[in-house]
């Protein structure tokens, strides 16, 4: 089989359990979300579902450990200038709109919110006491 249709079907689903998620959890809680709903919701089967991940809990855990991580780099580009820093960050929230509001909403685990307040005061406290890189 070709791997590059494998590649692009297997990005497709992902992204369809992605936006599913976040879609659902404008609705509800994440605790109230089953792989039923979620599966039905894209049209997918559940074998699917569980050959990506274990659980919805996975699922949100690979999508928050992302959404982090994009946002730690975008934080920590010590390149960027103030310009270019918002306009990145305006940027991904735009590209990314039902992500951050599946994280911001109401149905949001509180590990996102602690996880984003923790590297952001790392940070800013390195930049404070002359630490950073850029702070020289």
């Amino acid at each position: 089989m070709n791997t590059a249709t494998d590649d692009r079907r297997v990005r497709k689903t992902k992204k369809a359990l992605r936006e599913g998620l976040a879609e659902l959890m404008m609705e509800k809680y994440l605790r109230s979300i089953t792989v039923r709903e979620l599966v039905d919701k894209i049209d997918i089967h559940r074998a699917t579902f569980y050959s990506h991940d274990t659980d919805i809990y996975d699922l949100y855990k690979q999508m928050e450990d992302g959404v982090v991580e994009e946002l730690s780099a975008i934080v920590g580009d010590i390149t960027l200038s103030d310009e270019a820093f918002y306009e990145t960050l305006i940027s991904y929230v735009y590209y990314n709109a039902k992500l951050c509001r599946m994280f911001l909403s109401k149905n949001g685990t509180r590990s996102f919110f602690d996880r984003i307040s923790s590297f952001l005061s790392e940070k800013y406290i390195a930049i404070w006491t002359g630490d950073a890189p850029d702070s020289k």
